[in-house]
């Protein structure tokens, strides 16, 4: 028998597919608590427009410092390369598909009967994947002087075990796969105590991992919205809630920070009566594993991090 070939996907399933992984992945583009990160919107260097809708969201939560944005063929034609290895990031945009009056698609406007709109995709890279080309400094954003918080950074320096962390400047994030939290600098938010509770959050996440507590939400990716998802942001937030009191600060804004999460906290409250004291149990369980505490309340002995295996 012939074998027949997969129908091919459209825009909108390309683009719902990449969404769908950076929410399973840990990142929420949609919710922001502090500044800049991005020194302003996305945008193509090479047109100088601002990227708007869902590409905002795709570009912005990539985690990269620079707003600049170009395709392959527009690094290319200014004299630059994008650097081997690097992953580009699909952008959408529509174009007019011009048809007669048979419905034949038709080079001209003015050959058409009428025209639709038509949802395509192109593939684009960051200034940091690209070489050879000079862009413009970074714009100047809004930055507060902070001074950091002595316990919480020990709580967070003592953390046995520890996932890597890196500073990127962009959307505060854990990558399962990568056993990495991101965030931006404490600068860069409102309040220390936004930063810290928000380091927090993710540090929650990272307990959850394979080679710590191996809680299912995190090591079976969970969908945006599903109750894994929503199981799993609860325990997050409950453990980020105790380890702010165990490191004496506030939190009042606690509920304001986790605004984006609501929806899916309250549809699994409503589903699962018992949910409230499995997930404070697993939070208890979370927050004792970045304070380095054992079931008997004992501190535990930090646990050397296997090396990683460079590629």
């Amino acid at each position: 028998m012939p074998k027949t070939s997969k129908p091919k996907k459209s825009v909108y399933e390309i683009v719902t597919e990449k969404l769908v992984a950076l929410l399973e992945s840990g990142v929420v583009p949609w919710a922001k608590n502090w500044i800049g990160g991005a020194g302003g919107a996305p945008a193509n260097f090479a047109s100088k427009k601002a990227y708007r809708g869902i590409n905002i969201l795709m570009l912005a939560c990539q985690g990269y410092s620079s707003r600049w944005w170009l395709t392959f063929r527009q690094a290319s034609e200014r004299g630059g390369r994008v650097i081997k290895g690097e992953k580009g990031t699909i952008v959408v945009y529509f174009t007019l598909l011009h048809l007669d009056a048979n419905g034949r698609k038709v080079a001209t406007r003015e050959e058409a009967v009428k025209s639709i709109p038509f949802l395509r995709y192109s593939t684009v890279f960051n200034q940091a994947q690209i070489e050879g080309i000079e862009f413009p400094k970074p714009e100047d954003v809004e930055t507060f002087d902070h001074s950091p918080i002595e316990e919480c950074e020990r709580i967070i320096a003592d953390m046995p075990n520890p996932p890597t962390i890196k500073i990127t400047g962009g959307q505060p994030c854990y990558v399962p796969v990568l056993d990495e939290v991101r965030m931006p600098a404490l600068e860069q938010f409102t309040s220390p105590e936004s930063y810290y509770k928000t380091t927090f959050h993710e540090l929650a996440h990272a307990t959850g991992h394979k080679s710590r507590l191996d809680r299912e939400g995190i090591t079976d990716t969970a969908g945006f919205s599903s109750e894994k998802y929503g199981k799993e942001e609860l325990i997050a937030e409950m453990a980020a809630a105790f380890l702010a009191g165990h490191a004496g600060i506030s939190v009042d804004e606690q509920l304001d920070d986790s605004a984006s999460y609501l929806g899916s906290w309250i549809k699994t409250l409503k589903g699962d009566p018992k949910l409230a004291v499995q997930a404070a149990s697993a939070a208890q369980k979370a927050a004792d594993c970045v304070l380095g505490v054992t079931a008997k309340g004992e501190s535990a002995k930090p646990v050397a991090k296997p090396e990683a295996v460079a590629a």
